[in-house]
């Protein structure tokens, strides 16, 4: 400490490394002097409330706009779905209804007829001179097809054709008649859904095989021309009161739809 001198009074000083007061004790005893108060906490305070919501309204703007994306991408798929599901009804009810109401004859030289409806392309496979029968139907805008076969083969009837086809182990089988011959309906669930309609007649395999699409439009056509399968005289065989048919044959060979 240092004395000094001043008019009869001994002031004293502090040293220059003495330690000075808290920060705190200043500040208060500058504002019970001045009555002013520092401003400077409460700028901070302030700093951080404004810093707090501009971010709180970034991520409220975020939070808002993956609201909106989200409602968009929502209602695009519920769309999206109704006119596919739309779409998938109107394909499969609406050729359903002609299965039943416009049908076609077809009578084939091999010795057999049916009934097919209206609409289907038909390839009747001019180039397959392995078998007696390979008749392709398929239609626009519907999955799937529809052949009618007809197959040499070594077994002497349909259930030992069934016994030893390997494709058929896990099918399920049941009875059925093709043409008043009888016959077997086959279900393949893998690799891919198939119903086979078959039997032996003549020495012959004939089968008929859907390859199932959306919808029930080829399982009801194979129903179609199952139920109206007829086998008949070939042409050397043709009676008489028959030859009608023949001519019918060789008409009706020009008017498939290739």
């Amino acid at each position: 400490m240092l004395l000094v001198a001043r008019e009869s009074r001994a002031l004293e000083y502090a040293t220059p490394d003495a330690t000075l007061p808290p920060v705190d004790f200043l500040t208060r005893n500058f504002a019970a002097r001045t009555g002013c108060v520092d401003t400077s906490k409460n700028k901070t305070k302030i700093n951080i409330f404004v810093n707090f919501m501009l971010h709180f309204y970034s991520m409220k703007k975020s939070v808002v706009f993956a609201i909106i994306i989200g409602i968009l991408v929502g209602t695009a798929s519920v769309g999206v779905y109704l006119w596919s599901r739309k779409k998938t009804q109107d394909l499969s009810q609406i050729p359903q209804q002609e299965v039943q109401a416009n049908l076609l004859d077809w009578k084939d030289p091999n010795g057999f007829s049916f009934q097919y409806p209206e609409g289907v392309a038909v390839n009747k496979h001019d180039e397959d001179t392995q078998n007696y029968a390979h008749i392709e139907m398929t239609r626009s805008q519907i999955p799937g097809s529809l052949i009618v076969w007809g197959k040499d083969t070594t077994a002497a009837d349909v259930s030992a054709w069934v016994k030893t086809e390997k494709s058929f182990r896990d099918a399920s089988i049941v009875d059925t008649t093709l043409g008043g011959q009888p016959a077997k309906k086959i279900l393949i669930s893998s690799p891919t859904k198939k119903v086979i309609v078959g039997t032996i007649f003549d020495e012959i395999l004939w089968f008929i095989e859907v390859e199932s699409g959306e919808g029930d439009y080829w399982q009801k056509t194979l129903d179609t021309i199952a139920g109206s399968f007829k086998f008949i005289p070939l042409a050397g065989e043709v009676s008489g009161g028959d030859e009608s048919f023949v001519e019918e044959v060789a008409v009706d060979e020009e008017e498939v739809i290739e």
